[in-house]
């Protein structure tokens, strides 16, 4: 009974871990403004996951100021993300970037004591940056 217990904890930790699952509809940033826009999930300031009880953001997600990734309750980054400002990862497991990502500033990475810092070599060629990345 143990040992069932053990296998259904740890398949749902590498499930979370690994951002598997169905990317929540717009709705789940409705306390941060979010409303849908010719198919898109739009917030118009900023975005904060400090508090975000999903493990991913909404695809083709338009953030108009800064998102903010806190810690590793969101692991990855969305398809079809675009940020007006800056993508800060604070303390983040987020180690690659979608490769149709549209950011007007920089992608900061902001770590603690062993944590993976953002790959440079795993940032898509196609994504657009208009500020500096801080990678590895």
């Amino acid at each position: 009974m143990l040992t069932k217990i053990l296998s259904i904890l740890v398949i749902a930790s590498l499930s979370a871990c690994l951002g598997r699952g169905k990317p929540p509809a717009c709705e789940a940033l409705a306390a941060q403004g979010a409303h849908v826009v010719s198919g898109r999930c739009v917030v118009d300031g900023d975005v904060t996951t400090r508090d975000y009880k999903e493990s991913l953001l909404p695809e083709n997600l338009t953030v108009g100021g800064d998102l903010q990734v806190y810690g590793c309750g969101v692991n990855s980054l969305p398809k079809g993300l675009r940020v007006g400002k800056s993508i800060d990862l604070y303390k983040s497991c987020v180690t690659r970037l979608p490769p149709d990502l549209v950011v007007g500033g920089n992608v900061d990475s902001q770590l603690a004591f062993g944590d993976d810092l953002l790959s440079c070599k795993d940032i898509p060629k196609t994504a657009r940056i208009g500020g500096w990345v801080r990678c590895e």
